[in-house]
């Protein structure tokens, strides 16, 4: 969705109906493919409740096994993201977890990998 287009949405007037297939088609293809130049080391996470989640990468169904796809039940946009609260929920809770394990799993193989440039 173009600035464009969310300005036509503001004036009132009508605007084009996007086609999700192919808007995620187009802007997370580097994401959803596993070609050798695919960007990795990300974890996307969607509140149930966020709508922007419906543009998203979808849940299921990337093929490059270095992006993960979080799905937070009950969040909104960004819930894991907030300084923590005692009022966020296990959802939450659980994907701050899962961003810690997978950040320190990153960083041991990027030091396995890259330990000869280390060693004296």
């Amino acid at each position: 969705m173009s600035w464009k287009h969310l300005d036509t949405m503001k004036q009132g007037k009508k605007a084009r109906k996007i086609d999700l297939k192919s808007y995620n088609r187009k802007y997370y293809e580097p994401f959803i493919s596993n070609a050798p130049n695919a960007p990795s080391n990300i974890l996307f996470t969607y509140g149930s409740a966020d709508i922007w989640t419906n543009i998203g990468l979808p849940i299921n169904g990337v093929a490059n096994p270095n992006i993960t796809v979080h799905l937070i039940e009950g969040a909104g946009h960004h819930f894991d993201l907030n300084y923590p609260s005692q009022d966020d929920s296990q959802s939450v809770l659980n994907a701050r977890v899962l961003f810690y394990q997978m950040a320190e799993q990153w960083i041991q193989n990027y030091n396995q990998t890259h330990a000869r440039f280390y060693q004296r």
